[in-house]
């Protein structure tokens, strides 16, 4: 159904994609790889949006493509633009969303708007057979990713889809597709099967450098044994220990070194080449340290009978954290969690009830906008303002993949996922006991987020968390859970 065959492309001087080759049908397969890993390029080449350098695109039927921010118009039926509104209520009804062709989109929830990006789609002439979803699961609850779930494993045709959501590629992918290093490697299975099997390739690797070093430096010891025997044989000492004719004794010399410098030369080619062989890159070694500790008991926040006017659902609202508790807020978009959250933090007060943070706690906030941030400075001295080592600011941005360059750079001048990462490198350049994070993994790819989970689970103090994310959420080791379902 699409087929990529040798597909090269740069951008200005920069190599994206090399030789990349693709055959696949009617299945569900993940895209994934790193922030500006060439992901996006190699949708729009599928798309004919840009062209390859070199390579061709083989594809049956229509492709229809949902992007991560779709442009909406002011009402659902203008959406749809010069298609049918018979066509239009058709394709809203197969995505099961129930609303008039005048209804604003203002006013739709995240899950609606995806599935009215998807109708949008659907109502194309002709009909597409394959699906291009770039982060389709960004801003769901769990009901709408669940619906989003069950319409992708039954539709009909190809479905490729670019997404750092772990725990939806699981439940819906029979492939992985990883874009690294302007390649792209196929993976049988969903992302479990795929971490497996990169984790054998990495063990492996690190098996055969390991034996590439003890092979140079057993040839290194030749190399020296060869050069010491050569030297012998060109000591004239040798011509009167074995009263060797000189004439005899120089064919038999020249001989011996032509042959021993033949030797030294293959040996040393092979040295070189084994010196051009790089250690494999064990995804930032886990770089990323938190402080702050809180001891078992210890009271670090309390909410008292909270109440939302606004909010039906926080309703004489109580929480308790103490010591290194780790609470999650459950519910459905709109349901009042980022609220909750903001009332933790103190940054909104509630309509009643009381607040109360232990005493000496220092509260550390990511919101799911960019939050902390001075965008009158550099990245850089935004991250002074936590620490002022500047050696530990290089270390722990460069383990979050934050550049040298992007840190002389204003917050506005970098990507959603940079700010993203910029956000956290401050919370984690500071010492707080509490972590209040909602949605703390949006924008971030797969291997940031294994950093920050890696980080988080050896942290020693409290969090308060809102996430759609349950790769996230399991790994970080929750140990009460809130609903704000009914």
């Amino acid at each position: 159904m699409l087929e990529l065959a040798h597909i090269y492309k740069t951008l200005g001087d920069k190599l994206i994609l090399q030789d990349i080759n693709l055959g696949i049908d009617h299945e569900v397969v993940a895209l994934i790889g790193k922030n500006g890993a060439g992901k996006s390029t190699l949708l729009q080449i599928i798309l004919g949006q840009i062209e390859a350098d070199e390579g061709t695109v083989k594809y049956r039927g229509a492709v229809g493509y949902v992007p991560q921010h779709p442009q909406l118009a002011n009402t659902v039926g203008g959406c749809f633009g010069s298609v049918e509104s018979w066509q239009a209520d058709i394709a809203m009804a197969e995505v099961g969303l129930e609303k008039s062709l005048t209804f604003p989109t203002s006013k739709l929830s995240g899950g609606q708007k995806t599935k009215l990006a998807l109708a949008m789609v659907l109502a194309q002439a002709p009909r597409p057979s394959i699906l291009l979803l770039d982060e389709p699961t960004n801003n769901l609850d769990a009901t709408a990713l669940r619906w989003l779930e069950d319409y992708i494993k039954h539709f009909k045709g190809l479905v490729i889809l670019v997404s750092h959501d772990r725990s939806f590629i699981n439940r819906t992918c029979t492939k992985v597709l990883l874009l690294e290093a302007t390649k792209l490697t196929i993976y049988k299975g969903n992302y479990d099967d795929y971490k497996s099997q990169k984790e054998l390739e990495l063990q492996h690797q690190l098996l055969e450098y390991q034996s590439n070093l003890d092979e140079k430096k057993r040839l290194n010891s030749l190399l020296q044994a060869k050069s010491q025997q050569m030297q012998a044989t060109s000591n004239q000492c040798y011509n009167k220990l074995m009263g060797i004719p000189k004439i005899s004794f120089n064919t038999n010399k020249n001989a011996s070194q032509t042959n021993t410098g033949r030797q030294i030369k293959a040996i040393n080619s092979r040295i070189e080449q084994l010196a051009s062989l790089e250690k494999p890159d064990i995804a930032k070694d886990y770089l990323l340290e938190l402080n702050g500790a809180v001891r078992g008991g210890k009271l670090v926040v309390k909410l008292d009978n909270i109440n939302v006017d606004f909010l039906p659902k926080v309703n004489n609202f109580c929480l308790e954290i103490r010591g290194q508790q780790r609470v999650v807020v459950v519910g459905p978009n709109g349901c009042g969690k980022t609220t909750l959250l903001r009332i933790a933090h103190r940054s909104i007060t509630p309509s009643s009830g009381v607040v109360v943070v232990g005493a000496g706690i220092s509260i550390g906030y990511i919101s799911q906008e960019v939050s902390g941030l001075d965008f009158s400075l550099s990245s850089f001295e935004n991250l002074l303002q936590s620490n002022s080592d500047r050696t530990v600011i290089h270390r722990q941005a460069r383990a979050l993949g934050l550049e040298a360059a992007a840190l002389g750079l204003k917050p506005n001048e970098l990507s959603r996922g940079q700010q993203s990462k910029l956000s956290f490198a401050k919370l984690l350049l500071g010492n707080h006991d509490l972590l209040i994070l909602d949605e703390p993994t949006n924008h971030l790819d797969i291997a940031t987020r294994d950093s920050i989970e890696h980080a988080l689970e050896l942290y020693r103090g409290a969090m308060l968390v809102a996430s759609h994310d349950e790769y996230f959420l399991e790994s970080i080791g929750i140990t009460q859970t809130i609903s704000l379902m009914s």
